[in-house]
C-alpha cells in the first residue's frame, strides 16, 4: 500500500524563477516519510527515543516537471525493502492535476544514535512498515 502525503507548497522553497528549489524535495521526501511512520502508529520521536536514527545512505532521484509556489501536490510512499538494517523507500511527487513532477529511491540505514553504529530496526516498526511494502518500481 502507498502513503499519500498531501502538501502546498510555501513561499520560502522556491527560487527567483518561482519554481521549488531542488534541495527542498529531499525534506518533502524526509516529512513524507515521517508521516507515514506516525500513520503506522511509530512516529520518527519514538525511534529517537530508542537512541536510533535512520540516515540516508543512498539517493537516487529524478525531476520531471517543474513546482511553483502555492501548488498543491501529493507524494507518495512506498517501501520496496524492509531489512533490519536498511530500508529502500520510493517516492513519486505528483502536481494536482496529476503529473509527475519528481521521484526518488532513498536507501535509509539503521543506526544506534550514541555510536553511529548499525543497529537492527525494532521489530515493532519492521511489522508496522510491512503494510507499506510493494514490489513495485518507477
Amino acid at each position: 500500500m502507498k502513503f499519500i502525503y498531501k502538501y502546498r507548497v510555501k513561499w520560502r522553497e522556491v527560487d527567483p524563477m518561482y519554481f521549488v528549489r531542488a534541495e527542498e524535495f529531499f525534506d518533502y521526501y524526509r516529512e513524507a516519510s515521517s508521516q507515514m511512520m506516525s500513520s503506522a502508529g511509530y512516529p520518527y520521536a519514538k525511534l529517537e527515543q530508542e537512541k536510533l536514527q535512520m540516515p540516508i545512505i543512498k539517493i537516487q532521484a529524478k525531476y520531471l516537471k517543474p513546482l511553483r509556489f502555492d501548488e498543491e501536490i501529493s507524494i507518495e510512499v512506498w517501501i520496496t525493502k524492509l531489512k533490519s538494517f536498511q530500508v529502500v523507500v520510493w517516492y513519486r511527487v505528483l502536481k494536482f492535476s496529476g503529473e509527475e513532477a519528481a521521484n526518488a529511491r532513498i536507501v535509509y540505514g539503521v543506526m544506534a544514535k550514541d555510536s553511529e553504529e548499525l543497529s537492527p530496526m525494532p521489530e515493532e516498526l519492521k511489522e508496522k512498515l510491512k503494510k507499506f511494502l510493494e514490489n513495485t518500481n518507477l
